[in-house]
């Protein structure tokens, strides 16, 4: 075995991921993913994007990387209230980003586009972060 000396360690919290303050932070989309939501969701199979969105240093904090789950309307699981909801969601961000986004558009287009992202801190209700606060996006604003 090797002893090794890690400075600090003894008065780690242990927490690796600190929240921002509630507030609006300029970020930039760094990835757009299609994928599906797992097979024990509300909406198993559903078609969904997955964005990374990076927020810059702030006041001291280093750079953040934040995901966007959007779960893409599925009339196979959603009733219409839901299906409008879903589809207003990515709409903001189009709007925030300035894109004229049909029916039919090129996820490619979300990519490095630049926007404001308003977070709120929330405290995790289960699961192994159980306690600990969070922040969540709560909508997107144009830069």
């Amino acid at each position: 075995m090797a002893k090794v000396n890690v400075p600090g360690l003894a008065a780690s919290d242990g927490e690796i991921f600190k929240c921002r303050l509630a507030g609006q932070y300029p970020a930039r989309i760094s990835a757009v993913e299609v994928t599906e939501t797992k097979m024990e969701s509300k909406h198993p199979g559903s078609p969904m994007l997955k964005l990374t969105l990076k927020l810059g240093e702030y006041e001291g904090m280093a750079a953040t990387q934040l995901f966007q789950y959007i779960i893409l309307p599925n009339p196979d699981y959603m009733d219409a209230e839901q299906m409008r909801k879903k589809t207003a969601e990515l709409k903001r961000i189009c709007m925030a980003v300035g894109l004229e986004c049909g029916d039919d558009f090129d996820t490619d287009e979300l990519f490095d586009q630049q926007l404001l992202v308003v977070l709120s801190v929330e405290v995790q209700k289960d699961g192994p972060y159980a306690g600990k606060e969070q922040n969540r996006i709560t909508d997107f604003l144009s830069l």
